[in-house]
């Protein structure tokens, strides 16, 4: 079969081309040029549905100082509703949208059913009893040791707060600002319990009872020796989606930390990957993770001391790699044939001969 003119470019120009060029860079000893392992790639973006109007920066429409950005589907419809710490209270925002076009609609901004009431207050969700709906807990906050608790006696679309205790699992940190939040870090089917502070310290409480009657032990108060200097904010999720939690780590003005679980799901090991996680740095930094459009992949929700919330979609998984590709420290041939036979005989235009 007689072969285009475009066949022809391809295999005697577009791909010498691209041999010559990339032996180049290697040689030049670039460090970044090729994938090598998965990272997630983060667009962040501003548009949003604020109260029945659509705005280009309409998350700059929801205030939150201290923001703590806190998800959950708390009147059952299906999709992610949101709660921010504003000043000395706690926001509830419900998204009247759908599962994949969240539209956020102000219902209080005095959500906190008790008194009690202090600026940088955090609040987790967990069904801590496994009664079908959430219940709720609330770190005191500035100059304060402790967290309350409240069960929900109502139902999974409608609660009724009832405060349990103000000194839950007798948590009382080194500092102040207890930051709650839970995940099942063991792998035996009831949550754990990790706080952060403003010591930079996060304290781990295993649960050592069942799904539906927790008892907890305090297991250490220096987490995995994780100490972020100031206003430590933990958050859990699977970010590389090989079946156990990765850790992020809020904190003061220096952005977030991110620590890779290298473990299992029921047996952590825990790698430092970075203190900036995806450079994100909006001034005393606090992590929300959910799935806002339904996409498969958690999104990411910060919040800042300075009256705003940031979102940032998860794009998905994109590759990033070292020229190094034999990890021997040196680029060299060596790294350039695997990187040919490895990538180049891959691409499209590779007609295999």
């Amino acid at each position: 079969m007689t072969k285009s003119l475009t066949d022809i470019l391809k295999k005697y120009i577009r791909k010498p081309v691209a041999v010559v060029g990339l032996a180049a860079l290697l040689i030049c000893g670039s460090k970044t040029l090729f994938a090598k392992e998965n990272e997630t790639k983060w667009r962040r973006e501003y548009s949003a549905v604020v109260n029945g109007n659509y705005y280009p920066n309409g998350y700059d429409k929801i205030h939150a100082e201290y923001g703590d950005p806190t998800f959950c589907d708390i009147d059952g419809d299906g999709d992610y509703d949101m709660f921010l710490h504003y000043r000395n209270t706690i926001n509830f925002w419900r998204n009247n949208g759908d599962p994949n076009y969240p539209s956020w609609r102000l219902v209080t901004k005095d959500y906190n059913p008790n008194e009690f009431k202090n600026g940088r207050m955090s609040l987790a969700f967990c069904d801590i009893d496994n009664d079908g709906d959430y219940d709720m807990f609330v770190g005191e906050g500035m100059d304060y040791t402790k967290i309350h608790s409240y069960r929900n006696d109502g139902t999974p679309t409608s609660q009724s707060w009832t405060l349990v205790t103000k000194e839950y699992a007798s948590i009382n940190v080194d500092s102040s600002e207890p930051t709650p939040t839970f995940c099942d870090i063991d792998g035996d089917g009831d949550y754990d319990l990790f706080v952060g502070e403003w010591n930079g310290n996060i304290s781990f409480s295993r649960n050592d009872g069942t799904p539906t009657s927790p008892s907890w032990t305090l297991v250490t108060k220096e987490y995995a020796s994780i100490n972020v200097g100031e206003k430590s904010s933990p958050t859990f999720c699977d970010i590389d989606g090989d079946g156990d939690y990765d850790l992020f780590v809020g904190k003061g003005d220096t952005g977030i930390s991110f620590y890779r679980n290298d473990g299992t799901p029921t047996s952590p090991s825990w790698t430092l990957v970075t203190k900036e996680y995806a450079s994100i740095n909006v001034g005393w930094n606090s992590i929300g993770f959910c799935d806002i459009d339904n996409d498969g992949d958690p999104d990411m929700f910060v919040g800042s001391a300075y009256g705003s919330i940031s979102f940032w979609r998860n794009m998905g998984l994109e590759k990033t790699l070292s020229a190094d590709i034999d990890n021997n420290g040196i680029v060299d041939f060596k790294d350039f044939s695997k990187f040919a036979e490895q990538w180049l005989m891959t691409e499209e235009w590779y007609d295999g001969e």
